[in-house]
């Protein structure tokens, strides 16, 4: 049976199946493969890792000296601070034993209050200056001289406020007249009524001959007077200066005071906000209220020599003496040797004819000059 089998086998055809290529059994490894012991092949992921950590030890230094920096500029403005506010201290505490910030809480505290209070006192004082401003406007020259006789602490309240609001001003018309004035011969004897803090006489003391008049004596130079009463002969000066000056309802006695201190061809020099000309009715305009000003002083024996309202604000005005006060006054000025203590009674007489005109509007009416708040 054996036989045959093997026969039969060996004589058959060989049959030949295919073959997946998977299947293909590769040669046996030898020993030496089998039990060798892998070999130390370097990761491809070492020096990225190298780099990473290089990478992280420079932004770690970096961060590091990042921070010391920002203690360093820290502790110099802390420092800054409490040298600022005052405050030394010692491991965050005062020489007082409370903390700095506590201590430095309490000097901002002070700071507000008294900042405050100064705002409070800043407003009450420019109050205090409208108020005066507003009196000197409206009442009568010698009731204002005798409530700053009363009280002449007011005389330094109200100068205190026009200095802050001169200080505004793109141009001062005091420092106008005054060059003017420097440019005239030496010798000239000059009056210069409501005379404020004497700028003008402390200027030109070494020049010209100047006497200063205002409500009060606040220094040396000022003759404290009503200036419709001044103390000067008659025909006695050379230039009569009102540099914002006629203050009050009875501002002709002013001029009236004026024309009769001056010698004759003498000059006034005027100085006014230009509002002031200016009225409350629809066809009022500067041009017509200047015009009707220089009338009025045409009335009291003024004829008007120079106009300047190249500034915005101010109208300077020059005017000569040139006549007696009014064709109508019953006699003629007195003499310049008359006393010096009061004007002559012709000019006396004449100034209270004038106000009467004035009250029944026939001489122009100058407004009042209101300080807005600042």
């Amino acid at each position: 049976m054996l036989r045959t089998l093997l026969s039969f086998t060996s004589s058959a055809p060989a049959l030949t199946l295919p073959v997946h290529p998977l299947l293909v059994l590769s040669p046996p490894p030898n020993a030496a493969t089998m039990f060798a012991l892998p070999s130390k092949k370097p990761k491809k992921s070492s020096n990225k890792n190298k780099n990473k950590k290089n990478k992280n030890n420079k932004n770690n230094k970096t961060h590091k000296r990042n921070k010391q920096q920002h203690n360093k500029q820290s502790s110099s403005h802390s420092n800054k601070r409490k040298q600022h506010h005052g405050t030394e201290t010692d491991h965050g505490t005062t020489k007082s034993g409370g903390t700095a910030s506590s201590a430095l809480r309490k000097k901002q505290r002070r700071n507000k209050s008294t900042s405050l209070s100064d705002q409070f006192s800043s407003k009450l004082k420019g109050a205090q200056f409208r108020w005066l401003n507003e009196q000197l406007y409206t009442t009568a020259g010698s009731a204002s001289f005798e409530m700053f006789q009363k009280e002449p602490e007011l005389f330094d309240t109200y100068h205190a406020g026009f200095r802050e609001q001169a200080s505004g001003w793109n141009v001062n018309p005091l420092d106008i007249i005054i060059e003017k004035l420097q440019q005239l011969p030496p010798g000239q004897i000059v009056a210069d009524f409501g005379c404020g803090e004497a700028k003008l006489a402390q200027t030109l003391q070494e020049v010209h001959t100047v006497h200063s008049f205002d409500l009060v004596a606040g220094n040396k130079f000022i003759t404290a007077c009503d200036i419709a009463h001044v103390p000067l002969a008659d025909a006695s000066v050379d230039q009569a200066v009102f540099c914002l000056a006629l203050m009050g309802p009875n501002y002709v006695d002013f001029l009236i005071e004026a024309w009769r201190v001056l010698k004759s061809k003498g000059t006034l020099r005027i100085a006014e906000v230009e509002s002031r000309f200016i009225r409350d009715s629809i066809a009022s305009n500067l041009d017509s209220g200047l015009a009707a000003f220089t009338a009025t002083l045409a009335q009291l024996g003024f004829k008007r020599t120079h106009c300047d309202c190249s500034n915005n604000f101010f109208v300077l005005f020059e005017f000569e003496k040139v006549k007696e006060i009014s064709s109508s006054s019953s006699s003629s000025s007195s003499s310049s040797s008359s006393s010096s203590s009061s004007p002559s009674s012709t000019a006396t007489g004449a100034a209270k004819r004038k106000l009467q005109q004035l009250k029944r509007g026939e001489l122009f009416q100058l407004k009042a000059c209101r300080y807005k708040k600042r």
